[in-house]
């Protein structure tokens, strides 16, 4: 749910009620709401497989950016923002992107799985624990290179230089870690490895994780839902107010507070993260990733100050 420009939006939920609660807000863009749902699902099918729909249109659409697209379909920002990024942001991304998140919102679904994300984590090792000799865990252990042959992954070096065979490896780090730093030269194309140097990363995150006494806290902005898109500045237009300077060396913590952020009571999600009584509330924040550079002097290193310039921002 959207609680920006003094509006309450919802964001999830299937394609019809999606466009018959837009309507209620924006009455006035009742034509560019329905072709802009109709747009999502077409194209959605034809990036999903090309024959689906034949070309024309939806070709068309999955080849435009978000915000160009946008401005031919809908007259109020706000509606623009909230169809392009899902919250107070301005379009940032191209169309494929935004079609494949709507159609996460409103076709597919967003899940949580039962028992918390660590439950996955178990459910991966518990094999390991109940049959000895299957093979080992090994904790806080860190890789330094991927090992290939013939073009395919074939195990690991660790750090200590122990090597590791495998027929398959799975790769937590991001994609320019993966292919720029852990796989051997000359395993995959350069031109895929331009590709991925020259690729723009997206926003990081800042996130603040509070534990409260339910009993202490007005919690019931989350009767609706469990997850809030909120900008501070309400109904007011936040295109004029000030953005985080993040080229400078600190970035002015109130600027980031002032930010679209995303508030989420997890604990709404999955009960067995608080004791009986309490909650846990999560807020998210877009940062840009490269200001945070200069406290990583080299690969897995930090320096102190990214502690105490992260812990202003989150006080913030």
């Amino acid at each position: 749910r959207d609680r920006a420009f003094g509006l309450k939006a919802p964001l999830s939920l299937p394609y019809p009620e999606m466009v018959g609660e837009l309507i209620s807000l924006f009455p006035g863009e009742e034509g560019g709401i329905k072709r802009f749902f109709e747009d999502m699902e077409k194209t959605s099918l034809f990036l999903q497989g090309p024959g689906e729909v034949q070309g024309g249109a939806a070709e068309d659409i999955a080849a435009a950016s978000a915000a160009d697209y946008l401005d031919g379909v809908i007259d109020d920002w706000r509606l623009r923002r909230i169809l392009g990024s899902m919250g107070t942001r301005e379009p940032y991304s191209g169309l494929p992107l935004l079609t494949a998140m709507w159609n996460l919102l409103c076709e597919k679904g967003i899940h949580y799985p039962k028992l918390g994300m660590r439950h996955l984590c178990d459910i991966l090792a518990r094999p390991l624990a109940v049959t000895p000799g299957r093979g080992e865990l090994m904790l806080n252990t860190s890789v330094s290179g991927i090992t290939a042959e013939n073009d395919r992954a074939c195990g690991v070096v660790l750090s200590d230089g122990t090597r590791l065979e495998a027929g398959a490896v799975i790769s937590n780090a991001d994609y320019k870690a993966t292919f720029l730093g852990l796989v051997p030269p000359g395993v995959v194309p350069d031109g895929f490895l331009r590709a991925v140097s020259e690729a723009r990363q997206t926003m990081s995150n800042l996130q603040v994780c509070l534990g409260l006494d339910a009993s202490l806290v007005d919690l019931s902005a989350f009767g609706d839902a469990s997850r809030l898109i909120y900008c501070r500045d309400g109904a007011a237009d936040p295109r004029d107010g000030p953005e985080p300077a993040w080229e400078a060396r600190e970035v002015d913590p109130p600027d980031l507070a002032g930010e679209e952020l995303e508030v989420t009571l997890i604990s709404a999600d999955d009960p067995t993260l608080a004791p009986e009584g309490g909650a846990v509330l999560v807020i998210r924040v877009a940062a840009d990733y490269n200001h945070f550079t200069r406290f990583r002097p080299e690969r897995g290193k930090r320096s102190p100050e990214y502690l105490e310039s992260n812990t202003r921002l989150g006080n913030a």
